[in-house]
């Protein structure tokens, strides 16, 4: 689930850009609306915290169109022009918090990656992982993964990567470590494939 998050922040970010861009251009706040109403669903969905923050944003907007004068703003500005900077500090805050939700996830996967690379090693060194399936990645991942766990020296980081990865994340991780793997053509204890 992390790397689907991951994704659709990524994408959510790049999309946040183009509408701050347009903000700043055109002054309205018509696409910037069902955008956060769009990510504020799509967070939730996943039970993501991110989706409160999304919401208040949303609020804060609405609240300065209205007519709220967000702190921090100078009371002389006029009153168009004190709403644009406070709906581009509104759109600012909401980029850096998603930022850093990507941010807390690739962190997670850092550390989940390198318990991974420490199991693959140490399976390896006990007994040949399966080969590369022609092609097949999600037949190799399902192999390489089954053999992990039948070594009791390894047993304990296989049961805590089960227990600590949501499946769809395990793969994730597991499919770009193998995917590295067969391009760098890293020397691992591989079967045969005769």
């Amino acid at each position: 689930m992390l790397a689907y998050t991951r994704e659709l922040l990524i994408d959510k970010l790049a999309e946040l850009s183009e509408l701050q861009s347009d903000f700043n251009k055109t002054g309205q706040i018509q696409a910037i609306e069902p955008w956060l109403t769009e990510l504020e669903e799509s967070v939730g969905r996943l039970r993501n915290p991110l989706s409160s923050v999304v919401a208040n944003t949303q609020s804060e907007i609405r609240a300065i169109w209205g007519g709220f004068r967000k702190d921090g703003i100078d009371a002389s500005l006029p009153p168009k022009k004190a709403r644009r900077i406070a709906v581009s500090l509104s759109l600012v805050q909401l980029s850096e918090a998603i930022t850093s939700e990507v941010l807390t996830i690739d962190q997670k996967f850092e550390m989940m990656s390198d318990k991974l690379a420490q199991l693959l090693a140490g399976a390896s060194a006990l007994s040949p992982l399966p080969a590369p399936d022609n092609g097949n990645m999600d037949k190799w991942k399902n192999d390489v993964w089954k053999v992990l766990g039948q070594h009791e020296a390894t047993l304990g980081m296989y049961t805590y990567l089960s227990s600590s990865l949501a499946r769809a994340d395990r793969e994730y991780i597991l499919g770009s470590m193998l995917s590295r793997l067969a391009e760098d053509d890293v020397t691992m204890n591989f079967e045969s494939n005769q």
